[in-house]
């Protein structure tokens, strides 16, 4: 059994709340979308390099 990360997890539950607020939109982008998201507010900062160690 792997444990998931729950940076990952909190992705995945983001993600699925976007779809159901916005099905047209695909899968993929709003969770890609949710994982920026994230990524944003633990960086805490709007620097894209800073971000960016926050993203798989």
């Amino acid at each position: 059994m792997t444990i998931q990360n729950p940076a990952r997890l909190h992705a995945d539950t983001l993600a699925a709340h976007l779809k159901g607020c916005l099905p047209q939109r695909r899968t993929d982008a709003l969770r890609r979308l949710a994982e920026v998201l994230l990524a944003l507010l633990q960086a805490e900062s709007s620097l894209h390099r800073k971000i960016a160690l926050h993203l798989p």
